[in-house]
């Protein structure tokens, strides 16, 4: 994120998305959160959502 300068608030989104995913999911990108976040993922394919104005992410 810092590479692509994530705005703050984005990171602060995304890391909030990471923490409360579920565990398989977080076990299956080898996640770390101290002392920095990381993730490892060989391949992905993702597709983006809309999310309501009322979310509170």
């Amino acid at each position: 994120m810092t590479r692509q300068q994530t705005p703050p608030a984005a990171v602060t989104q995304l890391e909030e998305c990471l923490d409360h995913a579920p565990l398989a999911v977080q076990q299956s990108l080898v996640m770390t959160r101290a002392p920095r976040r990381t993730f490892q993922r060989w391949a992905a394919l993702m597709r983006g959502v809309p999310v309501p104005a009322s979310s509170p992410l």
